[in-house]
């Protein structure tokens, strides 16, 4: 009998062989720029190195013989820049916010001096995007988590950008209403007509419904491209909707939520106050929980700086009646009597009886538009008693 190791290193490597290429947008940040001494001369060498502040992980490079820099591959988030090169200053940057997808520009000029010696600077970057040809609106965390949606739905965010425009019913927006929250334009484009990623991954059905909807806490930001986008995007004739998730730091955080509606809360809609019809029930609770902080399993293994993990949960229960309105038949008409059925002009609607004929091809109508009863097919008779009977005043034309 085999190792249960071995049979597990193997499944493993059966697993990893047989995985195929999936290909995605690139979600994450490039800074690149240019190092220069203070006549303007560009200096080889220097060391930059970006570190991302709530994982303490850094990402270093050199610029090249003109100075030039690239560090791609950046997770957005708040980081730290600093260059070293023999004969200069430390150079150091604080508050550099770095979004999904940008690509920011950060020129160097270094100081004479012995590398012991820092020049700090924490004038925050601008967040004009000189490198891309491309326009967005971010919407980060602290609005997302923050500012009320129906629903706690984060795609209601997205429609605030410029250029987006919500088409169809406000009605149906909770976190499993795909149509829902699929309908919206950007810039005049069609409806439905839009690419959305999830950390670059497609999130869009065949039918241009959104696939998935994350909770309001693990979305670390959205970006939604409403001009002509770069040729990594394609097939579609809308916008682009980025959605960034949030992930685990050094730190552990976590935090509990309930939202609630009832009754004794809300209004009455106005189709139902409109025929005074009374409130129904309506109690609806939503809740769940999120946490999140380093890998750290005592005495084996310490994931600070290293590896982190983070997990959200969210439920909705809803315990109401969906009052809606249509259109049943009346009591008499369900017993063979259609006297009282009209047409639009107020002219009878004639029942004719589908078992006469006549040489013109008319067929006799019942007398005063009354099927009778032994007519009536008892199949339908009974069918018909399933069906609610009217409640309010209708239209019978």
């Amino acid at each position: 009998m085999k190792n249960p190791l071995t049979r597990l290193l193997g499944l493993i490597l059966a697993s990893v062989l047989a995985a195929s290429v999936s290909y995605g947008q690139e979600v994450r940040a490039t800074v690149t720029g240019q190092v220069s001494d203070p006549s303007g001369s560009p200096i080889p060498g220097a060391v930059i190195t970006l570190t991302d502040v709530s994982r303490n992980a850094s990402v270093s490079t050199e610029s090249n013989a003109t100075g030039l820099f690239v560090v791609p591959n950046l997770q957005p988030g708040e980081y730290l820049l600093t260059a070293e090169v023999d004969g200069f200053k430390r150079f150091l940057r604080e508050n550099i916010i770095l979004e999904a997808q940008d690509r920011t520009r950060i020129d160097i000029e270094m100081e004479l001096g012995q590398v012991s010696e820092s020049v700090t600077v924490t004038e925050s970057v601008s967040p004009l995007q000189t490198e891309t040809a491309s326009r967005s609106q971010v919407i980060n965390n602290e609005i997302i988590t923050n500012v009320p949606t129906q629903g706690r739905n984060p795609f209601q965010l997205a429609w605030a950008a410029p250029g987006v425009v919500k088409r169809g019913s406000w009605r149906y927006l909770r976190s499993f209403d795909r149509a829902g929250m699929s309908n919206f334009s950007v810039n005049g484009g069609r409806n439905k007509e839009n690419e959305v990623l999830i950390d670059g991954i497609s999130n869009v059905r065949g039918n241009r419904d959104v696939i998935q909807s994350p909770t309001m806490e693990t979305v670390q930001e959205f970006k939604v491209v409403t001009n002509m986008f770069d040729a990594q995007y394609g097939r579609t004739g809308g916008g682009v909707v980025t959605i960034v998730t949030r992930g685990g730091g050094n730190q552990f955080h976590g935090n509990l939520f309930e939202y609630f509606q009832a009754e004794e809360l809300n209004a009455n809609q106005f189709e139902l106050n409109s025929n005074g019809t009374e409130k129904p029930p309506m109690n609806i609770n939503t809740y769940g929980f999120t946490a999140s902080g380093p890998v750290v399993i005592p005495k084996v293994f310490n994931g600070k700086n290293k590896l982190f993990w983070l997990l959200s949960y969210e439920a909705m229960r809803q315990r109401s009646a969906d009052p809606g309105v249509a259109t049943f038949p009346l009591q008499e008409w369900r017993g063979g009597d259609f006297s009282t059925l009209y047409q639009a002009d107020g002219s009878p609607v004639t029942i004719y009886d589908p078992l006469t004929t006549q040489a013109d091809g008319t067929r006799t109508a019942f007398a005063n538009n009354v099927i009778p009863t032994a007519r009536l097919n008892p199949i339908a008779v009974k069918a018909l008693a399933f069906m609610p009977a009217p409640n309010a005043p209708g239209n019978n034309a």
